[in-house]
């Protein structure tokens, strides 16, 4: 017969060396101070001892419970404040002065004042009925008392400031054995061992509490990364795409969702795609997690990517005036720069550094670069590129209304296909732009003011 097997006696492992275990593992893994996550272990633990000490809502638990850890020393101080007291609150001795001044208007903290008995202390009541005498409804409903009415049992009570609980309070002779000086008013910190509170009961009642609070500086955390990096491009890979075709990223650990409005058209995407987009403000949802909003779509993501491509733009020598985009068809940007030429530094040797933003964006975008003007009529001139108009200028009637003549053959390229090339020029200069035919304006050219033929060919 096999000998029995003996069961080694399990050694009991410190609690707190995990809890500061755990803190490192966390911290390195969140990319969290240390520190941080150990105060989150710390109000955890404090969270945890208000139920215990019967801590209500309106009291700061802050003022009355007090919890350090030592990484070092691997130990963890939990400190209990108690306020000495000449007597603790009975609730058939003492009445609070709130509730009192609606028996005794004029009641004082130390008065003696008339209050109705405990009504359980005479009838089993059925609560609610307003025919019972002797009902809470009744009794405790602040109507002052005649003592000459014989339907109300009444007592005396001594009226108090607050309620004193053996919880948080301590008589004098209590309070004197560990402060010998002690008197009434002082709050005694007194530290809780062993004996007092077990620390492994504290290390995992808190864990729920702490795993929120971890939570909360998680999202913090990210939030504050995030939203520095707001306005930048940020590269995630593709781990979920949704019926929707909504687009699930992974950025730094955190999820994005990149809706079919922020796509750009005829994008396609596959699981483990490596994908650029740009990075908005960051947002937290109903449930505590973190939402980049990301976009591929938008204006200011082309904008970005030249930022990042063109040295002379990060380098503030040129300028990116203006965009305006049409996701996946046309792009418009406006340059300007005093030292160097900005449409050629944009577009780079060979076209190197243009062709490098149209291929990020899918490949079959175009992008008009033009230049910047502080005159309106030569600004929007270069903007209907490729067009070149004959002349233009501001309407004399409509205000922020420009005219631009074009020869009878280069008309629809003005307007462009569903009048895209239009659009998109008056959106890059924010006016309104109207395309005039010259066979159907033919003196136009000698009727126009004499300022506004400055942008003539």
């Amino acid at each position: 017969m096999a000998a029995r097997k003996t069961k080694k006696k399990k050694v009991e492992e410190n609690p707190i060396r995990e809890l500061c275990t755990v803190a490192r593992e966390i911290a390195k893994v969140e990319s969290i101070d240390e520190a941080d996550v150990l105060d989150a272990i710390e109000r955890a633990v404090v969270t945890s001892l208000k139920q215990d000490y019967h801590i209500g809502k309106k009291v700061d638990v802050t003022t009355v419970l007090n919890c350090k850890i030592d990484p070092e020393a691997e130990t963890m101080d939990i400190i209990l404040r108690k306020k000495v007291v000449d007597e603790f609150f009975d609730h058939k001795k003492h009445i609070l002065l709130n509730r009192a001044v609606f028996y005794a208007p004029n009641a004082q903290v130390g008065d003696m004042v008339l209050v109705p008995e405990d009504p359980s202390n005479y009838v089993d009541n059925n609560p609610g009925d307003p025919e019972n005498p002797y009902d809470p409804a009744v009794l405790y409903s602040f109507e002052p008392l005649d003592p000459e009415d014989a339907f109300y049992p009444y007592c005396e009570k001594k009226v108090v400031e607050e309620a004193y609980t053996p919880d948080l309070t301590m008589l004098p002779d209590e309070a004197r054995q560990v402060k010998p000086d002690a008197q009434i008013g002082d709050v005694i910190e007194m530290y809780l061992d062993s004996s007092d509170y077990s620390f492994y009961k504290v290390a995992h009642k808190c864990r729920q509490i702490m795993a929120q609070n971890i939570k909360e500086l998680r999202v913090a955390a990210n939030m504050k990364k995030f939203d520095n990096q707001a306005g930048t491009i940020k590269t995630g890979i593709v781990t979920e795409i949704s019926q929707q075709n909504t687009v699930v990223l992974s950025i730094e650990g955190v999820s994005a969702y990149l809706t079919t409005h922020n796509q750009i058209p005829g994008d396609i995407y596959k699981i483990g795609d490596h994908v650029k987009v740009y990075n908005g403000n960051p947002t937290v949802s109903g449930t505590g997690e973190i939402r980049l909003e990301i976009t591929r779509s938008h204006k200011d993501f082309v904008k970005a990517l030249f930022e990042n491509e063109v040295p002379e733009i990060a380098e503030k020598i040129v300028e990116i005036k203006a965009i305006s985009r049409d996701a996946g068809s046309r792009t418009k940007m406006a340059v300007h720069s005093d030292k160097v030429d900005p449409i050629g530094a944009c577009i780079g040797e060979n076209s190197s550094r243009i062709n490098s933003v149209i291929k990020t964006i899918g490949g079959i975008e175009k992008i008009d670069i033009v230049k910047y003007s502080d005159d309106k009529a030569e600004f929007v001139k270069s903007a209907l590129s490729p067009a070149h108009p004959l002349v233009v200028f501001a309407d004399p009637i409509e205000e922020g209304k420009y005219i631009a003549v074009m020869e009878h053959d280069k008309v629809s390229l003005a307007i462009g296909k569903h009048g895209q090339n239009a659009k998109l020029a008056a959106q890059l200069t924010d006016t309104k732009i109207e395309v005039w035919d010259l066979a159907d304006h033919p003196g136009v050219l000698e009727d126009i003011p004499v300022s506004s033929k400055e942008g003539k060919d």
